[in-house]
């Protein structure tokens, strides 16, 4: 039995890659042959098939990301691709596949230039005379990362379910062991 009749045979989630040059359907050449296994026997997928996330099929583990020393921006964007479910292989648009993020040591970021004296936030009520402006030293590093976060999100029911799987502490310690699976102190 070769390996890729027995990664097969273990209904694993496969994908066959295949480089060289074919001459007929029974004597071939092949220079190359990749064979890539996400082992996952909870799933099964046809690629002849498109595949969608089902709601009972999502698995949604705790992270924790040491904000110390990083961009705000450059690590919103990181932290929204995790919470909307991005970095997983199973990621479907119309569903929730993310996972829960734990932000501590959210007053060690940094933002370039003099964004944190000088750059404005705006609100507007919608009634004449309605906009307030806000400074952000003003509303604070917690504050404005989950302001980046929330605006990279869709614009949706879902954006509104999903910014809810992030939590933001000033500090080193949360409350969450409990729920704790994965601790990495920096996002890859």
């Amino acid at each position: 039995m070769s390996n890729i009749e027995q990664i097969k045979s273990n209904r694993n989630i496969w994908i066959e890659i295949t480089s060289g040059l074919t001459q007929s359907c029974f004597s071939s050449t092949i220079k190359h042959t990749f064979v890539f296994c996400l082992v996952n026997k909870d799933m099964h997928m046809d690629m002849n098939r498109a595949f969608f996330l089902k709601k009972e099929q999502q698995k949604p583990r705790w992270k924790v990301v040491d904000a110390r020393g990083q961009v705000l921006g450059r690590l919103a964007t990181r932290v929204a691709d995790m919470l909307h479910g991005k970095h997983v292989p199973t990621y479907t648009p119309h569903s929730d596949a993310g996972d829960y993020v734990i932000i501590i040591n959210a007053n060690e970021m940094i933002l370039s230039g003099n964004k944190f004296t000088h750059k404005e936030y705006h609100t507007y009520s919608g009634w004449m005379g309605g906009l307030k402006t806000k400074k952000a030293h003003e509303l604070g590093y917690p504050r404005l990362f989950e302001l980046a976060v929330e605006r990279m999100l869709p614009k949706s029911k879902m954006g509104r379910a999903i910014i809810k799987k992030l939590r933001i502490y000033e500090g080193a310690e949360h409350p969450h062991t409990a729920q704790m699976n994965t601790v990495g102190n920096k996002v890859d």
